[in-house]
C-alpha cells in the first residue's frame, strides 16, 4: 500500500469515528477521542514521509537538470541561494496543510483537530510580491542549529612565477546559533454552527489568520532587534526577536542619492561591483507609490526607462511591496545573502476549546508557525535610504 493509500485510510477512519459520534447527537466518548488522535498522529507522520520523498525527487531532478556534481550543489546549499532550494512563499503553500478534513469539529473533549486543509495564499507563478518570494526557505528538522556567516572577505588572488609562494585571500567566517520562534494567534470565539452553516467563512478566517502570521514574520525579518521575550513573571526569557537585516552587523549602508530612483540604482551597482547578484528590492509601500507617481516639470508620469510599475521593476531590478521595511528604506538583497527556516509543521490553522468554550458551544480559531531567520552573507544585503534626512 503506497502512503498516500494510507493517509486517506487514516484520514477516513477518523472522520467516521467523528461522523457516528455526530449521528448520535452526542460528544466523542474518551475511546473515541483517543483513536481520533491516533489517526490523527498516523497521517501527520505519513505527511512526513511524503514531504520527504517529494523533496529527494525535486532534488534529483534539480542536479540532473543543473548537471553538476555532488559537491558543487552542496556548497551552494551552505549559503541557501535560490537555486538550492524553493522560495519560502512556495515552501509555505505546501507546508500549510492540515490532516483533517474541516468538517470535523472540536467537542468538549479537550483536543485540538485542524479545521481544513489549505494553502498559503501567495501565487506560485507570476512576479514576486513578497519577500517571502525572495528568499529561499530551509525546512528546519530540529529547533535550534548553528550555521556559519560570513564576515569578511580580502582577495589577493594574481599571476604567480614558477616556484613561487601563491598568495593568502583572507575570506573569514563565524558561528551563529539560532532557534526557531513560534509565531501565533487566536480569533474567537465564533459558535460552532456558524462554521458548519459557513464554509466560506471558515475559509475566509483561515486565510487571515495566516495572512497575519506572514505579516508577523516580514516585520521580524526587517526590523527584528534580536532581544529576548520575557515571560508573565517577568522573571524568565521565554523567547528571542529575529536578528533583523537592518539589524544585522556587517550590513552595507547605501546613503540618499538624489532621489529614490537613483538610490536604487547606486545601491544595486554596490552590491553587483563585488559580485553579488541582487534577487530583489524590498520596498515600503508608500515610497512604491511615490516612485510611480511622481510627475516632472511637463506634468506627466516621471517614469522614464528606469521604473515599470507593470512589471513591478527598477532598473530591471524586482520590487517587492513590504509593509514590514520601514518608510523611508528599502532593503536590495542578493543571491545567498539570506534564508528564512520553517518549522517542518509547516503553518496550521487548528479550531480549539478553552476554558468554557465546550458549554458555549463554540470554538477559537488559532494559526501558528514556527520561523527563524539566518544570514550568511550580510556584505549581500545593503540597505538603501531613499529620502534626504538632512533635507
Amino acid at each position: 500500500m503506497n502512503l498516500k493509500k494510507q493517509r486517506a485510510d487514516a484520514l477516513a477512519d477518523a472522520q467516521a469515528i467523528a461522523e457516528r459520534a455526530r449521528a448520535d447527537g452526542r460528544d466523542l466518548t474518551d475511546d473515541e477521542a483517543a483513536q481520533i488522535d491516533q489517526k490523527v498522529a498516523e497521517v501527520q507522520e505519513l505527511d512526513k514521509k511524503l514531504a520527504k520523498a517529494a523533496e529527494d525527487t525535486a532534488r534529483l531532478a534539480r542536479f540532473a537538470a543543473d548537471d553538476e556534481d555532488v559537491a558543487g550543489a552542496a556548497s551552494r546549499l551552505i549559503f541557501g541561494r535560490k537555486s538550492a532550494g524553493r522560495h519560502a512563499a512556495e515552501a509555505l503553500m505546501s507546508a500549510a496543510t492540515g490532516p483533517m478534513g474541516r468538517k470535523v469539529m472540536p467537542t468538549s473533549v479537550p483536543q485540538t483537530i485542524p479545521l481544513r486543509e489549505d494553502a498559503l495564499p501567495i501565487p506560485r507563478e507570476g512576479r514576486p510580491v513578497t519577500v517571502f518570494d525572495l528568499l529561499p526557505a530551509l525546512v528546519s528538522e530540529t529547533p535550534g542549529w548553528y550555521f556559519r556567516q560570513q564576515v569578511g572577505r580580502t582577495f589577493n588572488a594574481g599571476i604567480v612565477g614558477t616556484g613561487e609562494v601563491k598568495p593568502d585571500s583572507e575570506i573569514t567566517f563565524r558561528n551563529i546559533e539560532n532557534r526557531l520562534a513560534v509565531f501565533a494567534h487566536i480569533a474567537g470565539p465564533i459558535p460552532e454552527h456558524t462554521l458548519r452553516d459557513s464554509v466560506a467563512l471558515g475559509e475566509f478566517l483561515q486565510s487571515e489568520l495566516i495572512y497575519g502570521l506572514r505579516l508577523a514574520v516580514e516585520d521580524e525579518v526587517f526590523t527584528g532587534d534580536g532581544t529576548d521575550i520575557i515571560g508573565e513573571d517577568e522573571s524568565s526569557v521565554v523567547g528571542k526577536h529575529f536578528s533583523g537585516l537592518l539589524n544585522t552587523s556587517g550590513v552595507l549602508d547605501q546613503p540618499f542619492t538624489s532621489d529614490a530612483v537613483t538610490t536604487i540604482a547606486a545601491g544595486a551597482n554596490r552590491l553587483e561591483a563585488t559580485g553579488f547578484t541582487v534577487s530583489g528590492i524590498a520596498v515600503h509601500p508608500d515610497d512604491w507609490l511615490t516612485m510611480t507617481t511622481t510627475r516632472n516639470a511637463s506634468g506627466g508620469f516621471d517614469l522614464g526607462g528606469a521604473v515599470d510599475a507593470a512589471a513591478r521593476t527598477v532598473w530591471g531590478h524586482q520590487i517587492v511591496v513590504s509593509g514590514g521595511v520601514p518608510s523611508g528604506t528599502a532593503v536590495a538583497l542578493s543571491d545567498g545573502c539570506a534564508a528564512i527556516r520553517i518549522g517542518r509543521e509547516g503553518l496550521e490553522v487548528r479550531a480549539i476549546t478553552i476554558n468554557d468554550d465546550p458549554a458555549r458551544n463554540q470554538v477559537r480559531l488559532r494559526g501558528e508557525g514556527r520561523f527563524a531567520l539566518d544570514v550568511y552573507r550580510p556584505a549581500g544585503i545593503n540597505v538603501l535610504h531613499l529620502t534626504d534626512a538632512a533635507g
